[in-house]
């Protein structure tokens, strides 16, 4: 068959898809347009209402009173009044001069095109070999970059992936207050049980030593939200879990 024979077959196929497809929207949009017969006189009027509105898709049950988040209300509020907003990381100031441009350079690049396509799903190779570079000197073991290191599009996806793939139904799940707002949301739709354990947020060394013990006696796994990790206050270091 040749290229052009090739090409007719295939417009065929299309315009008898695309046929079919509109002779069914026509029946469809012929139904939606017919006069609605008149209730019963014994129907009640709130129950015509009903019947000739359609009903909004139902979220799922799970959702229920976890629909907001604070934030929402959090930026609203600065976007009014504008203080000085000490509760979201937005920084004041530019992104390093050499990552706007190898961004730029990255979105312009004629010689890979591939740069703007899609890249390994756990994380672009060069990327995740730069992360374990940078944490087997700071944990101090070799961390292997193809099978322990997972790159994501923020922390939200980060913690909401290791609790969707750690958290069971019926899973009790201690969460130490103070914490970030999304902890709850993502446990419960995971069908955990939040535990509430109200403590300081700093931890010295020998605690949370004795915290990972714990874990190894139980059987637990912790989830460090370290995303302020390389912000510390002068003199001050900060103490990793997996150190």
């Amino acid at each position: 068959m040749t290229v052009l024979a090739l090409q007719e077959v295939m417009l065929s196929a299309v315009r008898r898809a695309t046929t079919g497809s509109l002779a069914k929207q026509s029946r469809v949009f012929q139904y939606q347009r017919q006069t609605p017969q008149p209730l019963p006189a014994t129907v009640p009027q709130h129950a015509a209402t009903m019947a000739s509105s359609p009903a909004l898709p139902s979220i799922a049950a799970k959702t229920h009173g976890i629909e907001k988040s604070v934030w929402v209300e959090f930026i609203q509020l600065a976007l009014e009044v504008k203080p000085l907003n000490l509760g979201q990381g937005f920084p004041d100031f530019a992104a390093p001069d050499h990552v706007r441009k190898a961004l730029s350079q990255a979105a312009s690049s004629e010689t890979n095109v591939l740069l703007n396509q899609y890249t390994r799903g756990f994380g672009h190779p060069r990327l995740i070999n730069a992360l374990s570079k940078i944490y087997s000197k700071v944990v101090g073991r070799e961390i292997n970059p193809m099978s322990e290191v997972l790159v994501t599009a923020g922390a939200y996806e980060a913690l909401f992936s290791t609790i969707m793939g750690l958290v069971d139904p019926g899973d009790e799940v201690i969460i130490i207050e103070p914490f970030f707002d999304c902890y709850v949301p993502q446990v419960k739709l995971a069908g955990g049980t939040p535990v509430f354990v109200p403590l300081r947020p700093v931890y010295k060394k020998e605690e949370l030593m004795m915290i990972a013990d714990l874990c190894k006696k139980y059987n637990s796994v912790a989830i460090m939200d370290e995303v302020y990790e390389w912000m510390t206050y002068s003199g001050q270091e900060h103490v990793r879990m997996g150190d």
